[in-house]
């Protein structure tokens, strides 16, 4: 997909919870989205602006739900997945090479971007300005800064700073598989050392 996801049920028509309060995101072993609070991102005026801008929150038990927190058809990226994707990028792209792969991922709509036209915007949805890891979306991927929700509950101000994605692919019984982007960075990172009650964005990848 080329968007995050914005989904409110589960593939089978089920909803997902939402709405829940600090200690009920980090105490359920259920799944849940959220809803980055607007009030903290200047030129977003309402929850709906963005869901629209940077799609939902998901925590891992939505991600590994039986139920399928994808589409028919579609399915959350394994770690395997990712990196066939980064593999294969790499293998098919003379200019694209680890250090700057994150670059070519990311949207390229960023605070004063030197690509220009479209590309340098103020507006949602874009990242934040830096004039050597800007986005160049020479792929089509499109990835935005959406931030994320920490395990704890709250929210940090790193909307426009990184995007963070789950994986399916869980490490042990506490912890799942993530991957990122900065704003400060050209290359694209994974790790396993997230707690699953983290609320992260999610792409879904065509079987």
């Amino acid at each position: 997909m080329a968007e995050n996801l914005r989904t409110t049920t589960y593939a089978d028509g089920t909803e997902i919870p939402s709405g829940l309060s600090d200690e009920e995101w980090s105490e359920t072993v259920e799944g849940g989205f959220s809803v980055h609070p607007h009030d903290d991102v200047e030129g977003i005026d309402s929850d709906e602006e963005m869901v629209d801008a940077y799609g939902k929150l998901y925590n891992w038990y939505a991600v590994d739900d039986e139920r399928g927190l994808c589409p028919e058809g579609w399915h959350v990226p394994t770690a395997f997945d990712f990196e066939d994707l980064i593999n294969y990028l790499i293998d098919s792209y003379d200019n694209i090479e680890y250090h700057n792969i994150g670059n070519s991922l990311k949207s390229c709509r960023q605070q004063g971007s030197p690509l220009g036209g479209e590309c340098d915007t103020d507006q949602h949805p874009r990242w934040d300005y830096h004039d050597t890891y800007y986005g160049t979306d020479e792929v089509g991927f499109s990835a935005l800064p959406a931030g994320s929700r920490h395990s704890h509950g709250g929210f940090g101000e790193n909307v426009g700073i990184h995007g963070r994605f789950w994986n399916s692919t869980d490490t042990d019984p506490a912890k799942a598989v993530r991957w990122y982007l900065e704003h400060n960075s050209g290359e694209v990172s994974m790790g396993g050392d997230v707690y699953k009650e983290a609320g992260l964005s999610v792409r879904c990848v065509k079987e």
